[in-house]
């Protein structure tokens, strides 16, 4: 009998592993899937906003598998695999990034520095707190979240399968299970993935751009072909950040 190798897939900030059902379940012919929630959703508890936190706790998930690992990540859980790749680089076979946010160090430091009530203002932090996130209805919910420019090229299917394991029910309230504030805790203090790839014993890294995103640039893109010509460098068009739920039977195809 046949070991299938083990894909561990860490889900984006704010969303929740059976968002990615689409892209997951048909992987699961050729892979153990392991597909843990984030340590806010897995803990139910406030994060720190600090990224290495994030992935220090996915990291005895990911060392406690013994078959070869294949990595995959969307937006912070592609960098926070890349975190723990660059902290031991065989822990995975090889990793496949798809939309990584691309802060430059720079910004990701001052950040890291800055007065919680400067980091509270960035746009993204400002803007999560903002959203509404609470609905009296599954029907109500379902209609403003596809009334959203951000689910735009989001199928029905797939945006019903996103809320369905996204929110939950209690006392008649409709809201997030990744609460908005710990979303927004989390863009207070990104990682920036750019020092991560000074590694030359990286395993075999794959990257996947949205051809419309503004989180990976196509600049990004440019960056990262200069830095590491060695890896698999993607551009999908008429795509953009939320790429693995925008089109998962291609995303499924990268791994």
């Amino acid at each position: 009998m046949t070991t299938r190798p083990r894909l561990f897939f860490a889900h984006a900030n704010g969303f929740t592993p059976g968002a990615y059902a689409p892209l997951l379940r048909p992987l699961g012919e050729r892979y153990q899937i392991e597909a843990p929630a984030l340590l806010p959703l897995r803990h139910g508890r406030v994060p720190s906003g600090r990224w290495d936190e994030i992935a220090a706790d996915l990291a005895p998930l990911v060392d406690a598998g013994h078959a070869p690992t294949v990595g995959m990540g969307h937006s912070l859980g592609a960098v926070a695999l890349l975190m723990l790749a660059a902290a031991r680089p065989s822990r995975f076979s090889r990793l496949v990034l798809v939309e990584p946010p691309a802060i430059p160090a720079w910004g990701a430091a001052l950040l890291r520095h800055a007065p919680a009530a400067v980091r509270r203002k960035s746009p993204m932090a400002e803007a999560t707190r903002r959203r509404t996130d609470a609905w009296v209805s599954f029907d109500e919910a379902f209609a403003h979240e596809r009334a959203r420019r951000w689910y735009a090229r989001i199928d029905d299917a797939v945006l019903d399968n996103l809320l369905r394991h996204g929110l939950r029910h209690d006392d008649g309230i409709w809201t997030p299970r990744f609460r908005k504030e710990w979303e927004a805790r989390l863009y207070e203090m990104p990682t920036s993935l750019w020092p991560l790839l000074r590694r030359h014993d990286l395993p075999p890294l794959t990257v996947v751009r949205g051809a419309d995103s503004t989180v990976f640039s196509a600049d990004d893109l440019a960056r990262w072909r200069r830095l590491r010509p060695q890896d698999t460098a993607l551009e999908v068009p008429a795509t953009g950040h939320l790429l693995p739920l925008e089109r998962p039977d291609l995303a499924a195809s990268w791994v």
